[in-house]
């Protein structure tokens, strides 16, 4: 079981992560933008990106993840796919509870969101055919 720190950290295993019951809690499109982060113009083509947020339902505390997605066209097909590392207060440990290493936490938390079911939620909250 996990529980949260005092420097409002939860740690978990890998295993609790992937076990987590994973639910929708929001999901938006972010301004105008390309995909060099700069304001869109005219002359540009400007990106779809937004942002979603997931919480994992029934548990104390909640377990809380967020990350960034962009709609690419491969193929003739229109995707959302994840951007980035996602962003949270959750730290992975390892069998001894150790805390692995913050940038091997996250990219563990974006292996088990790649996992997730997530795309059609998103798109469907966007609004996006």
């Amino acid at each position: 079981m996990y529980t949260v720190s005092a420097d409002g950290a939860i740690r978990l295993s890998l295993a609790e992560l992937r076990m987590a019951p994973w639910v929708h809690l929001e999901s938006g499109l972010d301004g105008q933008m390309h995909a060099g982060g700069q304001a869109a113009t005219a002359a540009s083509q400007a990106a779809i990106t937004g942002f979603t947020e997931w919480v994992s339902e029934g548990d104390a505390p909640r377990l809380s993840m967020g990350w960034d997605w962009e709609v690419v066209h491969v193929r003739g097909e229109t995707l959302i796919r994840r951007i980035g590392l996602p962003y949270s207060n959750l730290r992975v440990v390892d069998a001894e509870r150790r805390e692995l290493d913050f940038e091997k936490s996250l990219a563990l938390q974006a292996d088990c969101i790649d996992a997730l079911c997530w795309q059609e939620v998103v798109r469907r909250e966007i609004g996006l055919r």
